[in-house]
């Protein structure tokens, strides 16, 4: 089985695929090298902080779509790695594309709200996402910092931690909690 993950600008750049329509690019792959699944993820950045992501398939002359995710962006950093693994782990288990493309396009979207390269979103988090489709999949998640990794990086890096809270009640405890921390870990 061949399977090839791409974004679609290394279609153009890396394979020399001109085409705008995915399904055509995809078809100019498969004939090409022979390929089973042709996967193409696609971006759109309206803004610096919102994105809007989602996963094209191609196999046996069947196309496969998942829904667009409106990300809030935390960090772009592994979004194309998640992907690829969400849909690769949903692939290999079920052997269901549609399913795959779903899950892969979910996963990403939800590793753009974690800072740096890995992943720290669970299974149940991103079916939860999946089940709230008919709400749409704008994902708007806050950011939960490991206490002692966040201090042992701010003990070593000049910077400014910024930290979103969604509810005015929790506000308080948060930068109360935060304040220590830091005035603990500096000193």
């Amino acid at each position: 089985m061949d399977i090839l993950i791409i974004t679609k600008e290394d279609t153009r750049v890396v394979y020399g695929n001109e085409g705008e329509d995915h399904t055509d690019v995809a078809k100019q792959l498969v004939d090409k090298f022979g390929l089973e699944v042709v996967v193409i993820t696609l971006r759109e950045t309206p803004s610096v902080w919102r994105n809007r992501w989602s996963v094209f398939a191609y196999s046996d002359g069947k196309v496969y779509r998942s829904p667009v995710c409106h990300s809030e962006m935390v960090d772009r950093l592994g979004g194309g790695d998640s992907c690829s693994a969400g849909f690769l782990y949903v692939y290999l288990e079920l052997k269901n594309l549609q399913e795959a493309v779903e899950f892969g396009g979910v996963f990403s979207a939800l590793k753009h709200s974690v800072p740096g390269n890995l992943a720290f979103v669970s299974k149940a988090e991103v079916e939860k996402l999946m089940r709230g489709r008919e709400r749409g999949l704008t994902i708007e998640r806050s950011v939960t910092i490991m206490w002692d990794k966040a201090m042992n990086l701010i003990g070593k890096t000049p910077m400014v931690p910024i930290i979103r809270v969604n509810s005015a009640d929790t506000t308080p405890k948060v930068a109360d909690a935060f304040s220590t921390a830091v005035s603990t870990s500096l000193k």
